[in-house]
């Protein structure tokens, strides 16, 4: 495909930068990173790129290439749904499109941690990826029954935490941060306290045992759908 000078030669999609790559990736899970490499001919120039998620533009950007090569990403989390990714010169016409899908990480885990029947996640967070392992628990703290949601293991996009999630009847907006920190301390010390962060380690996922230095407590209010999230230090529970 000719525009003036510059030759489009080849764009590759990938979830990682391999230049000898010559065919792209048309799946991708939604905590890939997604890679466009494209190659050139002729000078030097900047291309464009147009990142669309469900037909709705997303993301662009420019940038020149440096011997007739440039790459470009789009990164985690991504929504579950359909992309497409346009390549263009200055002028904006699409000189390439490359269609491309991306489903929900599914993570194997060993034991297995299967969802009880008429479970309801009160997080429903479709681009959080978690691997939860205890449902739908009563803790008894201090005198107060707290109606655990989940416990579960949380890929966040740069690290992996151990997250509680709760039941919490108060109005999350009248409480300061402090006094929310405050209320959530006891459901992290008694989730160090009774074995969780432990069964947490033990689990295999994807082949691999996790490493925590921190967890969150997840506060969720039913009525108005509002949640808010703590996170502490392990160091703050021994």
């Amino acid at each position: 495909m000719y525009a003036g000078p510059v030759t489009i030669e080849r764009v590759v999609l990938n979830n990682k930068i391999d230049t000898t790559a010559t065919e792209s990736k048309n799946t991708f899970h939604n905590r890939e990173t997604v890679y466009c490499l494209v190659w050139t001919s002729g000078v030097d120039t900047v291309i464009n790129i147009r990142w669309y998620y469900e037909n709705k533009l997303l993301a662009q950007f420019a940038e020149r290439t440096r011997e007739n090569y440039i790459g470009f990403l789009l990164q985690p989390p991504l929504q579950v749904g359909k992309y497409r990714a346009d390549i263009s010169l200055s002028d904006g016409k699409p000189l390439r499109s490359i269609n491309f899908n991306v489903t929900r990480f599914q993570p194997q885990v060993i034991p297995p941690q299967p969802t009880p029947a008429g479970h309801v996640d009160f997080e429903n967070d479709k681009l959080l990826v978690s691997v939860p392992f205890a449902f739908d628990e009563t803790w008894s703290i201090n005198g107060t029954d707290w109606k655990i949601n989940e416990v579960k293991v949380v890929f966040l996009q740069d690290s992996v935490v151990v997250a509680v999630v709760t039941k919490f009847d108060a109005d999350l907006t009248l409480l300061s941060e402090q006094e929310l920190r405050t209320i959530s301390l006891p459901i992290a010390l008694y989730a160090w306290q009774h074995g969780y962060i432990d069964t947490a380690k033990s689990l295999q996922v994807d082949g691999q045992k996790q490493q925590f230095k921190n967890m969150f407590v997840t506060l969720f209010n039913p009525q108005t759908g509002k949640i808010w999230r703590t996170a502490f230090e392990f160091n703050e529970l021994k």
